[in-house]
């Protein structure tokens, strides 16, 4: 992965395991022990079906340190999304780049969205040529 894909790629990983540490566990993150990543290996494999080892989720909360930051797969990350309560880990990265874009960006997307739902609608002999 290139430097800026890792760069929101971990931005979104930040924020994924926020809210999966809101919805799993009362400590913060700092204060957890070996005990709550068992417990929310527990908890995420009784929702997805997806088992996330207790060292995995570690080295993915920062818990277990690692030569380079841990950027896990995506089966992994799919998991971790379900958990948030999204379909899988596009579907969270995707309602979360329309909260980072800028408003003239977003004004930009909606216009053409907009041309492209009338485009749809026109019929074909009231087109320009």
């Amino acid at each position: 992965m290139d430097k800026a894909v890792n760069e929101k790629g971990f931005e979104l990983l930040d924020l994924c395991c926020q809210l999966v540490s809101e919805k799993s566990n009362s400590k913060q993150i700092g204060q957890w022990t070996n005990s709550d990543y068992q417990l929310l290996n527990g908890q995420i494999r009784r929702q997805t079906d997806i088992s996330i080892s207790p060292n995995t989720l570690k080295r993915i909360f920062g818990k277990l340190k690692t030569p380079e930051r841990y950027y896990p797969q995506k089966a992994t990350r799919d998991a971790l999304a379900q958990y948030a309560g999204f379909k899988d880990w596009q579907s969270f990265a995707d309602s979360h780049e329309v909260l980072s874009l800028s408003p003239r960006t977003m004004r930009k997307r909606k216009v053409n969205q907009v041309i492209n739902i009338l485009s749809l609608e026109m019929p074909t002999c009231l087109t320009p040529f």
